[in-house]
């Protein structure tokens, strides 16, 4: 995989970095998402993401050494996986953590692949991830304080042609993200 680095803007002056590697919608799938977010407030309350940090993680890494992140990059670059389509069609919320999210149905075997890939290179390079299950989801509502369950939502194709690596940065309004690598899909 090719390594398309967006300017790494300073990267916060600590020893740690907030990462994980996620799929980042393209404009047209993420203000499709946008829309389902706004109309199921309406319904279930909560605070709608912003449009710009809607994603769908692929694997959460956590606190991860600074001085380690060109490793992390080269490890990411061994994951060769073909481009590939997956539909997202169904919403619901948790009550338990307070999100309503979309998500597919199934999850394409082209992304289960993806995963484990991500999974086997971080683990070879001996980073340590989030060993929970993957659930492919992306969080539309915050602090939603009924469940939902899960219902249909008019399909919404998205095609994946590259994964990122994201630097959660703390501020003033509770966090943004920042793109520190991105890597085509074959």
């Amino acid at each position: 995989m090719k390594n398309l680095k967006q300017g790494k803007s300073e990267l916060v002056a600590k020893a740690n970095l907030r990462l994980f590697f996620a799929l980042w919608p393209d404009t047209s799938v993420r203000d499709s998402l946008y829309t389902v977010a706004k109309n199921r407030q309406l319904e279930l309350g909560g605070r709608v993401m912003p449009a710009e940090t809607l994603h769908l993680t692929l694997l959460y890494l956590g606190e991860t050494p600074a001085e380690r992140l060109p490793e992390l990059e080269c490890a990411a670059a061994t994951v060769h996986a073909p481009v590939f389509d997956f539909v997202i069609e169904r919403f619901a919320g948790w009550r338990h953590n307070g999100i309503g999210y979309a998500a597919p149905s199934q999850p394409s075997d082209e992304m289960l692949s993806l995963v484990k890939q991500l999974r086997a290179c971080v683990t070879e390079a001996a980073f340590s991830f989030d060993q929970r299950a993957f659930v492919p989801h992306v969080t539309l509502l915050r602090k939603v304080e009924q469940e939902s369950p899960m219902q249909p939502i008019k399909p919404l194709t998205w095609t994946v042609r590259e994964f990122v690596l994201v630097q959660s940065v703390p501020d003033v309004g509770g966090g943004c993200y920042e793109t520190l690598g991105r890597w085509l899909l074959d």
